[in-house]
């Protein structure tokens, strides 16, 4: 799951797409991920963050992991939140990005319908084949990644699960400590 998960992270420009070019810009960021995935370069994992970091649907990511306590913080606690989060996915990432050396990724379809769109992808690692499939939610002209289902497992539940779990047992507090 760790090779999936920096594989998934690092499909870096999957995150933000103009509605009329939505499937041919993904096919052409998969080439490049797979070029950043075979290259000897020391930082890997800096080249492929940098890639993703303004294009994730981070509003619609934050309400999600957090559900309801979404609503409950003050707006300065929830942008604190956000950057908190997102230094989570990227110490996430980096910690991972060694893992996937080899791996090769593969475009299967898009799909796009009123309200978001779709992109469904083929990883191979360790002579196994894994579906991934890329949630992006429509806003305006583009397509803004929010969530990644790897096996039937989203990577959104995931994290809420575990974010939940700790502010049942020590509250909200607690996960901004854990986190930072």
């Amino acid at each position: 799951m760790k090779k999936l998960l920096i594989v998934v992270l690092s499909i870096a420009s999957l995150y933000a797409y103009k509605l009329d070019t939505f499937k041919e810009d993904i096919a052409v960021d998969v080439g490049k991920i797979q070029g950043i995935f075979k290259s000897e370069s020391v930082n890997k994992s800096q080249d492929l963050f940098e890639l993703l970091k303004d294009n994730l649907d981070i509003d619609l990511m934050t309400k999600l992991v957090l559900s309801k306590y979404a609503n409950e913080l003050s707006a300065e606690k929830l942008a604190e939140f956000k950057v908190i989060f997102i230094e989570r996915l990227k110490k996430d990432f980096s910690s991972k990005i060694d893992l996937v050396k080899g791996s090769s990724l593969e475009l299967v379809s898009t799909n796009i319908d009123d309200k978001k769109c779709q992109a469904n992808m083929k990883v191979d690692y360790e002579e196994q084949t894994k579906e991934m499939v890329f949630k992006f939610r429509k806003v305006a002209n583009e397509c803004k990644l929010y969530d990644i289902d790897i096996l039937n497992t989203s990577l959104i539940t995931s994290y809420r699960a575990q974010f939940l779990d700790i502010i049942k047992q020590s509250g909200i507090n607690a996960l901004f400590e854990k986190l930072k």
